[in-house]
């Protein structure tokens, strides 16, 4: 039955494609030819967040890697397998791995099927949720110091020797890090390191990776880390692609973040991100930012580098600026700032006063670097937030062996941003959250019960659609309160004065909470204000405040919040597929067979429907199928244009495929 099936599938593909060809003297479509037609007609007709993804691989080709995707299905993984199958064969794609977050997949491309077209065709498809480039993330280092100085000014700066005095870590305590392969043969980390692994087969002992292990664990025998004992889990998404360049893909670090979870790390050092912004205009989370949710969900924090462009990270929401994954505006992100040797911000150090939480030494920081022939010593100076980063991870371990490894990732993020607070200085002024430096000593001492709270951030307002109810969303910057209340101010003259905001009935949250619905009295044009104030010792800190006037369509317009402007890092926008069909050429439907289509009228006449069917049942459950299919698929659209066009032609497509329509029912019905 295979036998048949497969010679079945051959013949058809020859008979659907050959003789309009013969017939009809056409050429095969060339891929520019395609991409043109793309730009031109197709383009304007597809969601928002598509035209925009197309854009970027346009503008900065380099921001992708070339011929890859990532693909998130429209329902769960079993209802929606063979509509996936169809739509991977649309485009000619292969599945390379899946992703326990939301089915996430990632897919390469053939070599003939362009980045741009096959978005398109991803986008167009109501199978597909969502879809988005294979994103580059970069290591956050700048060049190396070429000269050597056995110092390590960092740690006193930081207050890590007066931590020691407390606890020099516990190896029960499991840190992970996403980066290039390290030197687990280097003298100060062999004994330290745990676990490696890598989404690379011949990856190889690199700088940045072995730099960042040795200032989170080195062992003390050259150089001391954070932790003098520690269990390092390391797994390799990132490799060298070039003279001080280490880039890696989204895809490499999802996969690297779940491997990370799986062996119960507790906290993970991301020392990489993107300039590019992989935001989704709908609001949902895009598939880096999925992954790192869910890792906060197993009780992990991720602690990532803000960028070394010297720019300001804050989000705006028509234009989006950032490092990501730094700023994703999750509570179980911090973002690191580079401060130098005086405590001031490094020149390259990002900053931004919502988007960055704290700062960390990030200038000639002296660690461990591949142990090779050629150095007399495998310890080398280097400079960026990669550098910074794993200075927080470092004192987040500490926290985790003094206070226990069961010690809930907010209660450690709340104590690395209480310290940082506690030593705030004019010079941080504006430039983090925190306006501050990490201090170890403080982040293992601070009494958190006794302190102010820190104010809750990021409020945002969001209309349900079809109700007066709005979906309030926060974050919470402190883990234990005494109370967390929501407060209102109605009409235009609202300020963040106490006097202006009353309690909002109906509304009872818990210390925990970060998100609540209400259902606000409001005519059109109305005005209503809200913030979330928390308290602690008796002390009140309220968010900024987010503002919505009523419309006659009950969407009003989101106000500000404590940024000024009322958005998270997702901003607004349409990313839904379009009404109607997704195919191209002949009258085609969404997913049917063009060429067929195109000869009979519709894709739901009996024998289209028929070569439908055999096409998901028969075909595309095997590779060969699949293959056939994608060769299909990369030469109808534009034979299926000149069936429909010529009455005389589709006439002699149809008694051509008449026979085979039949041989298709019969050999579905066999299987």
């Amino acid at each position: 039955m295979r036998l048949f099936t497969a010679w079945m599938a051959a013949a058809l593909v020859a008979a659907l494609l050959l003789p309009p060809l013969l017939s009809g003297g056409l050429e095969p479509p060339e891929d520019d030819r395609r991409v043109a037609a793309l730009s031109a007609e197709r383009l304007a007709a597809l969601p928002a967040s598509a035209r925009t993804l197309i854009e970027t691989v346009r503008d900065n080709p380099d921001c992708c890697v070339p011929g890859e995707l990532l693909i998130r299905p429209a329902g769960d993984a079993a209802e929606t397998e063979p509509r996936m199958r169809a739509a991977h064969a649309l485009v000619g794609a292969n599945v390379v791995r899946r992703f326990r977050t939301g089915n996430a997949e990632h897919v390469r491309l053939p070599s003939w099927m362009s980045l741009e077209e096959a978005i398109a065709a991803y986008a167009e498809d109501p199978a597909v949720a969502y879809v988005e480039p294979n994103y580059r993330v970069y290591a956050a280092q700048l060049d190396p110091e070429p000269e050597f100085y056995d110092q390590q000014w960092n740690l006193p700066a930081i207050d890590v020797p007066q931590a020691w005095d407390l606890t020099t870590g516990d190896p029960a305590v499991r840190l992970g890090q996403v980066d290039t392969e390290i030197d687990t043969a280097h003298p100060d980390l062999q004994q330290n390191v745990a676990g490696t692994g890598s989404q690379f087969d011949d990856s190889q002992p690199e700088d940045h990776g072995t730099h960042v292990a040795g200032v989170i664990a080195a062992e003390g025998e050259g150089v001391a880390g954070v932790n003098l004992q520690v269990s390092l889990y390391s797994h390799a998404a990132l490799e060298v692609a070039g003279p001080n360049r280490v880039e890696g893909s989204f895809a490499d670090v999802i996969a690297a973040v779940e491997a990370l979870v799986d062996e119960g790390v507790r906290v993970i050092n991301a020392s990489f991100g993107t300039d590019e912004s992989p935001l989704r205009d709908d609001g949902e989370d895009d598939t880096l930012k999925a992954a790192l949710r869910a890792a906060g969900e197993q009780g992990v924090l991720v602690v990532a580098a803000a960028g070394n462009a010297g720019e300001e990270n804050d989000t705006e929401s028509d234009e989006p600026t950032g490092f990501w994954p730094a700023s994703y505006r999750l509570d179980n992100i911090i973002s690191v700032a580079a401060s130098d040797e005086d405590d001031e911000r490094a020149s390259f150090s990002n900053f931004g006063e919502t988007d960055v939480h704290l700062a960390a030494p990030g200038v000639d920081i002296l660690s461990a670097v591949v142990d090779r022939p050629d150095r007399p010593d495998p310890y080398e100076f280097r400079s960026g937030t990669s550098m910074a980063v794993p200075h927080v991870v470092g004192i987040a371990g500490l926290v985790l062996a003094q206070h226990g490894v069961d010690t809930p990732y907010q209660a450690v993020r709340e104590r690395l941003l209480m310290s940082a607070r506690l030593n705030a200085s004019p010079d941080w002024e504006g430039l983090t959250a925190t306006g501050g430096i990490v201090n170890a000593y403080d982040a293992l001492t601070v009494d958190l019960a006794g302190l102010p709270p820190f104010a809750p951030s990021r409020l945002r307002i969001n209309p349900l659609p079809d109700t007066s109810e709005l979906e309030l969303t926060w974050l919470n910057n402190s883990y234990q309160l005494d109370a967390l209340a929501l407060e209102h101010c109605e009409g235009d003259g609202c300020d963040d004065a106490d006097a202006d905001f009353q309690a909002t009935g109906g509304v009872t949250l818990e210390s925990g909470d970060q998100e609540a619905v209400v259902s606000p009295a409001l005519d059109e044009g109305e005005t209503i204000t809200y913030r979330v104030c928390a308290e602690r010792a008796s002390v009140r800190a309220c968010s900024g405040s987010a503002s919505y006037v009523a419309t006659s369509d009950d969407n009003g317009d989101n106000g500000n919040d404590d940024n000024g402007n009322g958005n998270d890092d997702n901003g607004n926008g349409d990313n839904g597929a379009p009404d109607g069909d997704n195919g191209t050429g002949g009258g085609g439907g969404g997913g049917g067979c063009f060429i067929a289509t195109a000869a009979w009228g519709s894709e739901w006449d009996a024998p289209v429907a028929t070569l439908r069917q055999f096409r998901d049942e028969a075909l595309l459950t095997s590779r060969a199928g699949q293959e056939l299919v994608s060769l299909y698929y990369h030469f109808s659209p534009a034979i299926a244009d000149r069936i429909a066009e010529d009455e005389e032609l589709r006439a002699r497509v149809r008694q051509w495929l008449a026979p085979f329509a039949a041989v298709a029912e019969q050999a579905v019905e066999a299987e």
